[in-house]
C-alpha cells in the first residue's frame, strides 16, 4: 500500500474520533422562534470565545443553561472534551 494512502486513512480515522456532537436543548413554554434566537446568540458567544473547540462548547452549553434550557437526554456526545454537559 502506498504510504500516502495509509497516512490518509489514519488521519481520516483519527479525525472522526475528535468530532464533538453538541447536545439538543429543551425548554417548555417557549416558541420555536425564541428557541432559535437563544440558540443563535449562544452560538455567536461561543464562536467568539478563545480557547479551542472544547471551551467553545462549554460556553455554549452554559449559555443555553443560563437561559433556562436543559439538555435533552441521549443527545450529543462528550467526545474528546470530557464531562462538560
Amino acid at each position: 500500500m502506498n504510504i500516502s494512502v495509509l497516512l490518509g486513512c489514519i488521519l481520516f480515522t483519527l479525525s472522526g474520533c475528535a468530532q464533538m456532537e453538541v447536545p439538543e436543548f429543551r425548554q417548555d413554554g417557549i416558541s420555536q422562534k425564541q428557541h432559535n434566537t437563544d440558540r443563535y446568540r449562544c452560538e455567536v458567544d461561543a464562536r467568539n470565545t478563545p480557547g479551542g473547540m472544547c471551551r467553545q462548547i462549554e460556553v455554549f452549553v452554559k449559555c443555553m443553561t443560563a437561559k433556562g434550557y436543559s439538555v435533552v437526554p441521549g443527545t450529543g456526545n462528550k467526545g474528546v472534551c470530557g464531562d462538560i454537559f
